[in-house]
């Protein structure tokens, strides 16, 4: 049998243990709801213009090519396959190869034309744009920074540039 006190002191414990525990819910279902709220307003402010998310995505897709360790495609190939880059980027990728190649046949250009480096985020984002002009940057890696170019053709945008690779000297980021 129990004594008043322990009698007392568990049914303390049992109102304290009840208590925390609905604090807690009541936090947790707060918290939810704020981190909700949030999210719709940053949603809502940095709403990016679909034309400049078609370079987010190429350069995404560009960087799963470049660690696909197993493909056989070609970096030209590759490029030549995709619909959502320009032909004016495809035919300067293939010369800026070209005269690489013809300059240095053991090495080639060194580094990738693409992302202007021969290291690279593993994702990127949007930083911000002006009329055709896009910079992203790396998810993990914000110091790299990589402008790209995007123009209308037949009523679809596509990639025109990033890197070296149809963007101007003085449009590209400083390394």
């Amino acid at each position: 049998m129990k004594t008043a006190h322990e009698f007392i002191f568990d049914f303390c414990r049992k109102v304290i243990i009840g208590f925390i525990l609905l604090l807690t819910i009541g936090l947790a279902a707060c918290q939810s709801t704020t981190l909700e709220s949030n999210n719709k307003q940053e949603n809502a402010i940095t709403k990016i213009p679909s034309k400049y998310e078609v370079a987010k995505q190429f350069i995404n897709a560009y960087v799963d090519y470049c660690n696909d360790r197993s493909t056989e495609i070609s970096l030209l190939d590759w490029v030549k396959n995709q619909e959502t880059v320009s032909v004016d980027f495809k035919v300067g990728l293939e010369e800026i190869i070209t005269e690489a190649e013809l300059l240095n046949p053991d090495l080639g250009l060194e580094f990738d034309p693409i992302f202007e480096a021969q290291d690279f985020p593993s994702s990127f984002e949007i930083e911000s744009y002006e009329g055709e002009y896009v910079t992203v940057i790396g998810q993990k890696f914000p110091d790299f920074k990589l402008v790209m170019k995007v123009v209308e053709k037949n009523g679809r945008w596509l990639v025109d540039g990033s890197g070296i690779v149809n963007i101007p000297e003085e449009k590209r980021k400083k390394r």
